[in-house]
């Protein structure tokens, strides 16, 4: 990206030979990442079938056609902007590819392998900065473990400020508990709107969670994303019944994206919140507050229990 004329005094640059200007934006600039991904974006959007990530594009296709048409708009857009590519670094027409840290393909998303290995031989950490870069890396496949949040609550726990670090037994048992959840993390499905839609959610009174999932024909079940997260003080405090729907509003929250506007099924195994959110009665008039304002909040959506 070109550096306008009266901003690049701001990017000097000193070396034995003398000062010098950048012309083109360089690696480094704090606010460098935000305006190229903007500039793809401006570049990009709207061409069906695409999506990108600053310099990395991926595209497909249903069929041949399909898949050569979104490359051909692609490169046409790319050179329209002076944008060039290397040749070296593109793939063509694969079944599978790797992307950001995933492999995907037909039937569905799951981490690169090498990337789980790597985790699953990381030493525990020995101070509170490795213990964050251990927690960011396994937050970044959290969509691929079931209540991953709530086993990183005795983690969480060190990284507050002010606290001395001393890994602790319990620390210990739930780093290894991590890394075995990552290493048997299976694979996702696509989402699609032709298939059965469901969510699951559940307390496990230290966190809540979540999953999206698809219902294939004969009664399969395959999960489509994972979402959790730890409970504050204030609602560690809630009845069994409360946090249960707390579960549910999470949920339909935090997947918002894929269940509004079409049906869907609720799953919950208490039985009390089934019969209070059930479509067929109305909100009881003794009912919480909260439960009532949640309930609320759930009758925007088209579900069944």
């Amino acid at each position: 990206l070109e550096v306008e004329e009266g901003s690049r005094n701001c990017l000097g640059l000193a070396t034995h030979k003398g000062y010098y200007r950048y012309k083109r934006l360089p690696f480094g600039v704090s606010f460098a990442p935000k305006k190229f991904q903007k500039t793809m974006d401006a570049i990009l959007t709207g061409v069906p079938n695409v999506a990108w990530y600053l310099d990395d594009i991926i595209l497909g296709g249903r069929t041949e056609e399909e898949h050569f048409n979104a490359i051909g708009e692609v490169l046409a857009r790319l050179d329209k902007a002076g944008i060039r590519t290397q040749e070296a670094k593109c793939k063509w027409l694969q079944r599978s590819v790797k992307y950001l840290g995933h492999v995907l393909d037909e039937n569905g998303i799951q981490p690169v392998k090498e990337q789980i290995e790597a985790i699953a031989k990381m030493p525990p950490p020995g101070n509170v900065q490795e213990l964050k870069s251990f927690l960011g890396t396994v937050n970044y496949y959290s969509r691929f473990i079931d209540n991953l949040q709530s086993e990183c609550a005795p983690l969480h726990s060190l990284t507050r400020q002010g606290l001395k670090w001393k890994w602790t037994t319990e620390a210990g048992e739930a780093f290894q508990k991590l890394k075995q959840k990552i290493s048997e993390a299976g694979a996702l499905v696509h989402y699609s709107l032709q298939v059965p839609l469901g969510v699951s959610a559940d307390d496990s009174g230290k966190g809540v969670g979540a999953v999206l999932w698809h219902r294939f024909p004969g009664g399969e079940e395959k999960p489509i994303a994972y979402a959790s997260r730890v409970l504050n003080q204030a609602e560690t405090r809630y009845s069994a019944i409360d946090r249960e729907a707390l579960a549910l509003v999470f949920a339909v929250k935090k997947f918002d994206q894929y269940l509004r506007g079409r049906e869907f099924i609720l799953r919950t195994d208490h039985k009390p919140l089934m019969r209070i959110l059930s479509e067929e009665r109305e909100i009881p008039k003794i009912a919480a507050n909260r439960l009532i304002r949640w309930a609320l909040i759930l009758r925007s959506y088209n579900f069944k229990v």
